[in-house]
């Protein structure tokens, strides 16, 4: 007997020390989680102040958050609203002062302004005016920033709380996400969606299983790496968006099965894109990013707001009549959900994001994308690097663009050469992927179907290569001549001459003339002819550019015969060269994204601004560069300062 209750004694001391010993590691573990996302944050703030020159947070927003207000300031003023106090006195009036003297065209970017200001605790007249004049004047995008601000205890005079959160549920798409065109869902829209949603979870039946739905689809999309992929390339600023979303619901993604992928959390995928300096960039390879920089910064403070206890990012402190609560880390799993590691590695294109091109893009290429051309076109979508939420911050990344086309227009070229002969020097770097756009085409059975390139396009190559080679022998010549025969030296030489020569024939250099006059494509085996209009008729009254025509029409309807192949880039790029109407691009192959046609670019009239093209007065399915045109097509190039919304 005694024996007996010695070994119960036994495992029960056993199992009691087992128990104290896990505590540690658990704590251990969150505790690194943490530190991690402080880290973030203090990265990302010390590259801040070094850049302002400032010493600490409160200068900076004195400073440069100050000096940037209603232009790059507003994610970071809301961000610093929620993890600190500050005086935002001094940004607050200057945002004032910019929203008086700039009209903003887009109910999204106005409703971020009146969030901004909230942050700050202003009581300033332009928040209730927002509300009342901007919650579903956008689409869905309208409806997440209202009910954002609905959350926190304004009014509307056309919308109650309660029928915003049944227009965004009516807006779920059938594969449980939300889109800003399509019936896809994306996953900044969705992640943005749930955002906005989140509060209402436990309360509200129908909200929780539209949020459970929408779960499951961010959790499929989520890729092998941790992160997620908008518009075919893997960023962080999706993958921000999600952490925002899953933290507002009080999920911590340290420990959730569903958004853990090959051992990779959300923190891993968002590691990938953090540079030497504290700061992100868009893609992997690139360079800085505003974009993706800002909307990481915030998700490390959603993050540790869920950590503490505190309200989700968008409910701001001192604002919270309805009593909106962060939920704990209890929230029950749908029963849809395996939890399983395996990922699709796929992704809708989606809308960064913070508007950002991946909206333009988005809307380029807009509806019913399927998989395949997901994955093939780029980060963003962007009508966009550039996220839905990349609609509300106009800063574009250069290191996006693999390839970038630019067209002169004739009365620029003229500006430059009419006093004197010498010709404007034009480089058009040309990627394998692109060749098809700048070379030739061949088609299934390997006969040439177009060319576009001039017969001695290549000789300068050749003898620039031959003038470089000549330069680094003459240099290892004296070199050797003078007793200077380190091997090292000759080694450099002979690396830095290797990559001289590759530059050169990576890239083709021309004349603006010899552009115009000699890229005439000949089209051997016509299939058909279609038609081309260009036109901006949404910003004739909201600009004097010498560009913008007063009627509107960059180019009046044009019939350009097709081969078999050719797609709505090919002819766009044609006409342009046939009446010297420039254009501009990034991409290459079916990744060609235009980001601006006659001087006009995406934001220049707005967060949502950019342009689109329509195929017989339809918005197509896939990009520019792989919709395959049939006789007979009408094509339109559009500009438009609303998603496309305003040519409906």
């Amino acid at each position: 007997m005694k024996n007996k209750v010695l070994k119960i004694i036994i495992s029960i001391f056993t199992i009691f020390i087992l128990l104290i010993n896990s505590l540690p590691i658990c704590a251990e573990e969150n505790t690194r989680t943490v530190s991690e996302a402080q880290s973030f944050i203090d990265g990302i703030v010390d590259y801040k102040l070094s850049e302002a020159g400032v010493s600490n947070i409160q200068e900076w927003i004195n400073e440069t958050l100050t000096k940037n207000a209603g232009v790059t300031s507003e994610w970071y003023a809301i961000a610093l609203s929620q993890s600190g106090k500050y005086d935002f006195s001094a940004y607050e009036t200057a945002l004032i002062k910019y929203l008086s003297e700039n009209e903003v065209y887009s109910a999204s970017s106005r409703q971020k302004y009146a969030l901004a200001l909230i942050g700050t605790g202003s009581t300033n007249q332009y928040i209730y005016n927002t509300l009342n004049d901007s919650i579903g004047k956008q689409g869905v995008m309208s409806f997440i920033f209202g009910l954002h601000m609905l959350n926190n205890g304004y009014s509307s005079n056309e919308y109650s709380l309660a029928s915003v959160k049944d227009k965004l549920l009516s807006l779920q798409l059938a594969d449980g996400g939300w889109s800003i065109m399509g019936t896809t869902g994306e996953v900044d829209v969705t992640a943005m969606a749930v955002q906005a949603l989140a509060p209402y979870y436990k309360t509200d039946s129908n909200i929780k299983k539209a949020i459970d739905r929408a779960l499951t689809l961010l959790s499929e999309r989520q890729m092998s790496s941790g992160d997620y992929s908008s518009y075919g390339v893997g960023n962080p600023e999706s993958t921000a968006q999600v952490l925002v979303a899953i933290s507002s619901l009080g999920i911590d993604c340290k420990n959730d099965t569903r958004f853990i992928k090959n051992g990779n959390t959300l923190f891993d995928g968002i590691k990938n894109y953090r540079l030497s300096d504290g700061t992100f960039c868009h893609k992997q390879g690139g360079g800085y990013n505003e974009t993706a920089t800002s909307q990481v910064f915030y998700s490390m403070v959603s993050y540790l707001r869920m950590t503490e206890g505190k309200t989700s990012l968008y409910i701001f402190d001192g604002r919270n009549p309805l009593g909106l609560k962060v939920w704990d880390s209890t929230i029950s799993k749908p029963t849809e959900t395996t939890g399983s590691t395996a990922s699709l590695g796929k992704s809708d294109i989606t809308d960064e994001t913070d508007g950002t091109r991946e909206q333009l893009k988005d809307k380029q290429s807009s509806d019913e994308l399927s998989s395949e051309s997901q994955a093939q076109t780029s980060d963003t979508s962007k009508m966009q690097e550039r996220n839905t939420e990349d609609e509300n911050n106009p800063i574009s990344d250069e290191n996006e663009s693999t390839n970038k086309t630019v067209i002169e227009n004739q009365s620029e070229t003229s500006k430059i050469s009419a006093d004197n002969e010498q010709e404007t020097t034009v480089s058009n770097t040309v990627s394998e992927g692109n060749k098809e756009n700048t070379d030739k085409d061949i088609d299934s059975n390997g006969e040439v179907t177009r060319s576009s390139s001039n017969s001695s396009s290549g000789n300068y190559k050749i003898w620039t290569s031959l003038i470089i080679a000549l330069i680094a022998g003459i240099i290892c010549l004296v070199m050797f001549l003078t007793k200077k025969r380190n091997k090292k030296n000759f080694m450099l030489i002979l690396v830095v001459t290797a990559i001289a020569i590759i530059f050169v024939w990576a890239t083709d250099f021309q004349t603006t003339k010899s552009y115009y006059e000699n890229s005439d494509i000949v089209k051997e085996n016509v299939i058909g002819k279609v038609t081309l209009t260009i036109r901006c008729d949404t910003i004739t009254d909201k600009g004097d550019s010498e560009f913008i025509p007063e009627d509107g029409v960059i180019l009046s309807e044009t019939g350009y015969e097709i081969e078999k192949g050719d797609t709505v880039y090919d002819v766009l790029k044609e006409a342009s060269i046939k009446n010297k109407i420039h254009f501009e691009t990034t991409g290459n192959a079916s990744n060609i994204y235009v980001e601006g046609i006659n001087y006009i670019y995406e934001f220049d009239f707005g967060d949502l601004s950019g342009w689109v093209y329509h195929v017989n007065g339809k918005s197509p399915s896939v990009g520019c560069g792989e919709y395959k045109l049939s006789d007979g097509d009408e094509i339109e190039w559009l500009y438009s300062c609303e998603l496309g919304k305003d040519l409906e």
